[in-house]
């Protein structure tokens, strides 16, 4: 009896544990509501995968430059609104190595973001680097960059768009990066 008060009140108060589990389990939240939405895997040519919000918007454009909103483009450009969120993925010509070395220390980005924090982890066994930015001259003034280890010589390069105010956009940028698998060896 005392230990089924214990969980309800435990219920009650709305405390949650979260048990450590896969990053392709984790279903994305959508927007302030954070409801549970549908994701979807999407391949690009034989490069990568990457889980996204099934109602998001994706474009493959030139050289399998991918770009993912969770709105319809369009507009003249200005801030951004609040909630939305625009990704872009593209392979770089450049090694890993190269980038972390030129993004590893100072405060300012090469386009004169400022530099929240910065880190390294593995996404899907590969070297990564993450960087959270603000201050941007861009239309969405903050963003989270992360560089993924592709292959010799090259990065793959995840750069997701937002504003502060949108308080669920960073852990869902966090997760739409951790889904990113490589294809290439």
């Amino acid at each position: 009896m005392k230990s089924q008060r214990s969980l309800l009140l435990f219920l009650a108060c709305g405390i949650v544990y979260t048990f450590p589990v896969s990053i392709s389990l984790l279903t994305p939240l959508a927007g302030l509501a954070q409801t549970r939405v549908s994701s979807k895997s999407y391949r690009v040519a034989n490069l990568y995968t990457i889980q996204l919000p099934t109602d998001w918007y994706v474009e493959v454009l030139e050289d399998n430059y991918l770009m993912i909103t969770n709105y319809k483009r369009g507009g003249t450009g200005g801030i951004a609104p609040t909630q939305a969120i625009k990704t872009d993925i593209v392979i770089l010509p450049e090694s890993f190595e190269a980038i972390v070395r030129r993004n590893s220390s100072g405060t300012r980005t090469e386009d004169d973001s400022r530099i929240l924090r910065r880190g390294a982890l593995k996404l899907g066994g590969r070297d990564a680097y993450r960087i959270w930015t603000t201050e941007s001259q861009f239309d969405f003034p903050d963003a989270v960059v992360t560089y993924v280890r592709y292959g010799k010589g090259k990065t793959a390069s995840i750069i997701s768009f937002y504003t502060a105010q949108n308080s669920a956009a960073v852990p869902l940028i966090e997760r739409i990066h951790g889904s990113f698998r490589s294809l290439q060896p």
